[in-house]
């Protein structure tokens, strides 16, 4: 993507931020006990009171489309991990992937994070 105006770059910092911010809230989640499956579904719901879209979920063909609004990894999954129900656990090491679209602007973000520690 090439930005052409002061006024398109200005849009795209504001979605970013709008991302970032949420992004932060799902970092604030990823602790021990939570289930990866909660988290998403918390992506979900912080998705739908900001009025946007999760940018993940309908990737792929209409029969095998992504039904998740993450990828969540844990431990020996690299990258592009479907979420789970497994609880998390003390230094489990956890990647999260997540990004929204709106008004056709895409966003992706990503955090790792070992679970206990700050």
């Amino acid at each position: 993507m090439i930005i052409q105006s002061p006024a398109e770059l200005e849009k795209y910092q504001a979605i970013a931020a709008k991302s970032t911010q949420l992004l932060r809230r799902l970092f604030d989640a990823t602790k021990e006990g939570a289930t990866p499956l909660a988290i998403d579904a918390l992506a979900d719901r912080l998705c739908a009171a900001a009025k946007v879209q999760p940018c993940f979920k309908g990737v792929g063909s209409k029969k095998n489309a992504y039904q998740w609004a993450t990828c969540i990894s844990v431990n020996e999954v690299i990258l592009h991990g479907i979420p789970d129900e497994r609880p998390l656990q003390k230094g489990d090491a956890v990647k999260v992937d997540f990004g929204i679209e709106e008004d056709g602007l895409l966003t992706d973000h990503c955090f790792s994070k070992i679970i206990g520690e700050p």
